[in-house]
């Protein structure tokens, strides 16, 4: 008895040795990854790696050589050069016809020295002529008038004067255009207030740094900020959200850390809306309040947070599934080939999502229940039956899959839910991107109005309007509004048909 039960302990502690070595060797792997090796999350291929789906369950038809012909003759086959493409470039440009002429003795007939009549001309060469940016200035006359009659008859002189639209901001160089062009260089092409100031240079109109960081917070308070609020009000009547945070740095923050929230509408809904929301923490209250009056489906990541909002069904994230059981391959696959099988079922699930992209959701759901339910019934049955080492990379795949099971089937139930929260990571990547170039913000008044202004940029973009028109308009009306009530502003959203006349891209 006492030599069993020491044979127990012994084992006991060879399986926790042997889970801290696999432990400490996928650190090692995921370290030399992340600095040497590839950052796309592509599927690893190991030689003989067997077929890990049944070919048959899932309908598929069946290979023979006649495919392999058939490519052969398309790599074979030469494609004809496409015509008119450069002549399709130009055809919307305006034109500046420059005329080539025989004039003088280049004129004279060579055979009888006779001046020779013009019959006509071709176009022989097509070119795009490109004009480098430059400062103007508009000068505002207003015009005042009197009355003659009432002047003669009483004496007394009636004067009016025609009404002139207020400025964007008082006495200041900013105007709608220039702080429209300071916000797309910094906001669109992520170059920050201080590198702008050598451009400004060059257009023969020194400005410096602080004036357009001063516009941007000016702007926002006055402009954008009233646009922000009745866009965060149309983005809760919505059905499906997406959600997702970033850290980010603010020197005068107390907090080394601060964050960005992302919320933005789900691919089906008809108005899309994307908002970046500035907070000092990472706190579970702050998308509680944020998404206070919100009842339909939210994608997120699985973070403990979005799972304490009342009234909210959550979906969650395949890709970062995938993600843990592609991180769990590390740089031998085929020593880890059981998370390569959690990483082929993710792929699969993916591969044929996809082919249900053009679907109505009604159509999309039914599809879904026929050909994907099969699949994530299979992949939860395999990770159920996983035996694992609790540490290991591949244990805590298999966990995070199990421990999010319900949010990770919400999708099959409706149609209008996506299996991923791809959406989000991609509006987190605009601002990834920008946050390398400016680094920081000074104040957290900064990362605020970074933060709106971000999200007047994108939800433009989303709605296919040219963003630098759409800030100028707004620039140019909201100032100028009686009141800035939320029926009032609904007549300046992105979806309004006069905004899309007036600042639709022209692509």
């Amino acid at each position: 008895m006492l030599l069993e039960k020491k044979n127990q302990e012994l084992s006991s502690q060879l399986t926790m040795a042997l889970d801290q070595i696999q432990y400490l060797q996928e650190q090692l792997f995921n370290i030399q990854r992340q600095m040497y090796g590839r950052k796309k999350e592509n599927t690893p291929s190991v030689d003989g790696q067997t077929d890990l789906f049944d070919k048959e369950s899932f309908n598929e038809p069946e290979h023979t050589g006649q495919e392999s012909q058939e490519i052969i003759k398309v790599k074979g086959f030469r494609r004809a050069k496409s015509k008119g493409k450069k002549a399709l470039s130009l055809a919307h440009l305006p034109a500046n016809h420059i005329d080539y002429r025989l004039e003088g003795e280049a004129c004279l007939c060579e055979t009888c020295g006779t001046q020779m009549t013009e019959i006509g001309s071709t176009v022989v060469r097509e070119e795009p002529l490109f004009i480098p940016a430059h400062v103007e200035k508009n000068l505002f006359h207003q015009h005042a008038y009197k009355c003659c009659a009432c002047e003669n008859e009483s004496g007394e002189t009636t004067i009016k004067k025609a009404s002139v639209p207020k400025p964007l901001i008082n006495n200041s160089l900013g105007s709608p255009t220039v702080v429209a062009h300071t916000i797309m260089e910094k906001y669109v092409k992520k170059v920050p207030a201080y590198r702008q100031e050598n451009e400004w240079k060059s257009f023969g109109f020194p400005l410096d740094r602080q004036k357009v960081i001063n516009w941007h917070l000016l702007s926002t308070d006055h402009v954008l900020a009233p646009i922000y609020k009745v866009l965060k009000q149309e983005l809760q009547k919505q059905t499906v959200l997406h959600v997702d945070e970033t850290p980010y740095r603010v020197i005068d923050a107390k907090n080394e850390s601060t964050y960005y929230w992302v919320y933005l509408s789900g691919k089906s809904e008809k108005h899309p809306i994307v908002l970046y929301q500035h907070e000092l923490s990472r706190k579970h209250e702050l998308p509680q309040e944020f998404l206070k009056d919100f009842t339909g489906y939210l994608h997120s990541d699985g973070y403990k947070a979005y799972g304490k909002l009342p009234a909210v069904q959550n979906s969650y994230c395949w890709a970062h599934v995938r993600r843990k059981f592609h991180e769990a391959i590390g740089s031998q696959p085929a020593k880890y080939s059981h998370a390569l099988v959690g990483e082929q079922y993710c792929d699969r699930l993916f591969k044929e999502e996809k082919k249900l992209a053009h679907l109505s959701p009604k159509e999309r759901e039914k599809q879904r229940d026929l050909k994907i339910k099969p699949i994530v019934r299979a992949f939860f049955s395999w990770a159920a039956d996983s035996h694992v080492l609790p540490n290991s990379k591949f244990g805590e795949a298999i966990k995070y899959a199990l421990t999010y099971k319900e949010g990770l089937c919400t999708f099959l139930r409706e149609g209008r839910v996506e299996i991923s929260n791809n959406r989000a990571e991609r509006a987190v990547k605009e601002l990834v991107i920008g946050r390398k170039n400016w680094l920081f913000s000074k104040s957290e008044k900064g990362a605020r109005s970074t933060g709106i202004i971000l999200s007047i940029v994108r939800t433009a973009l989303e709605n296919e309007l040219d963003p630098r028109k759409y800030l100028i308009y707004l620039f140019e009306k909201i100032p100028n509004l009686a009141s800035q009530t939320p029926t009032a502003l609904a007549a300046y959203l992105p979806w309004n048909p006069t905004v899309q006349a007036i600042c639709g891209a022209r692509y």
